[in-house]
């Protein structure tokens, strides 16, 4: 670091404003390396890589989430040695301190183990809730058993029985294994459940989309107290503490993540008070997305759907053309017009019509794509087919 700068972040900060005018600093490194995060153009990444200091610049990688795969994600499946395919019990043990755990869960089914190793020194303690007679889940058990789910879950990571046809939900369904299948586990109980998920009336949530704060609940848990109360969706929201970077999360019905600043500008409009023209039809296939969703109810015969667009001319005066297209021919698109004709800053509607001459496609699902363009500028709607 240059001697005229009293603190990393500060030369970090310089550094950045040189590069872009627009760039926000998302992170700052000082421990294992010195450096930062930041988002930038192809453009400003090339000046970046050229500055006085900069030892070397990484692109971002985006994962997958995954559930009952993580074997296959790490690449354990092709080395034998560490994943083996047998059950035969060894005589590591694994100490944790969680939640506790749910002994009666399939991932800790022991069947054909052998005796407990001679090195284990510790011993079985209960409480009053230690068995399932009469339990309440509500409560915090003073007792190893695990209302959380956090110890269980955990201990079923590193040492969980393979459990065949399991799935979050209905989701993500497959063989759900430990790590190392054959370990024992000495679970601790050293943190006890902090809240737990409320309930909502499905008289007020169904049909509708939730707004609910980030919270310390697991967000599935959440989407399974929203979608049985008959929502639609889930805006899950930070609050000020957890800040503006979302955190990506699996989700058992549509969601979305978003930060502080932009979940309360969303909180003041869901407390405004809205009266819909009852003379009005509204439709959620006519706001003015910049996709196309198209979902063909094939048991009730409705094979022609019609979505309305507002195409907004943001430079100057032009004429612009439609395209479409789509990757399956049962499938037809037409728009009208076909030409819009616009005016600096004009905005123009137009329609567009979806056909389909089949029942049940080959796939239950396919693709396409809509097109404006004046010879130059283009503007594209990805298009996306489902057969319910």
């Amino acid at each position: 670091m240059p001697t005229s700068f009293d603190h990393h972040s500060i030369w970090y900060e310089s550094i950045l404003k040189s590069v872009s005018e627009s760039a926000e600093m998302i992170y700052t490194y000082n421990n294992a390396i010195n450096g930062f995060s930041t988002s930038l153009t192809v453009e400003e990444l090339q000046s970046l890589k050229s500055q006085i200091g900069i030892l070397k610049v990484t692109p971002d990688k985006k994962y997958k989430l995954l559930t009952t795969r993580t074997p296959e994600f790490l690449g354990l499946d092709k080395i034998a040695s560490t994943f083996p395919t047998t059950n035969k019990s060894s005589d590591v043990i694994v100490g944790i301190l969680d939640t506790g755990v749910w002994p009666e869960s399939k991932s800790f089914d022991d069947t054909g183990y052998g005796p407990i190793p001679h090195s284990w020194k510790g011993k079985c303690e209960t409480g009053l809730e230690a068995s399932t007679n009469s339990i309440n889940e509500t409560i915090n058990f003073r007792s190893p058993r695990d209302n959380d789910g956090h110890g269980t879950h955990t201990a079923s990571t590193i040492v969980g029985s393979p459990v065949e046809n399991t799935s979050l939900f209905g989701y993500a369904s497959g063989t759900a294994r430990g790590m190392a299948v054959g370990a024992r586990v000495a679970v601790y109980k050293v943190c006890l459940k902090e809240d737990c998920s409320g309930s909502l009336e499905p008289n007020k949530v169904s049909g509708k989309i939730v707004l609910c704060d980030e919270g310390e609940n697991p967000r599935t848990e959440k989407g399974n107290v929203v979608k049985s109360a008959g929502g639609l969706g889930m805006v899950l929201a930070n609050t000020k503490i957890d800040g503006e970077q979302p955190v990506a999360d699996a989700h058992i019905l549509p969601a979305i993540a978003l930060g502080f600043k932009d979940a309360a500008d969303i909180e003041i409009v869901t407390k405004r008070k809205y009266t819909c023209n009852p003379k009005k039809q509204y439709s959620v296939t006519n706001l003015n997305y910049p996709s196309f969703v198209v979902v063909f109810q094939a048991r009730h015969g409705i094979k022609e759907i019609k979505y309305t667009r507002t195409l907004t001319n943001v430079g100057v005066a032009g004429t612009y053309k439609v395209s479409v297209k789509s990757d399956d021919p049962s499938v037809k698109i037409s728009v009208e017009p076909e030409v819009l004709n616009f005016k600096t800053n004009e905005k123009k509607l137009y329609t567009v019509t979806f056909t389909t001459s089949v029942s049940k496609p080959k796939s239950p699902q396919s693709f396409g794509s809509l097109k404006w363009s004046d010879g130059k500028i283009v503007v594209r709607s990805p298009i996306a087919f489902m057969w319910n």
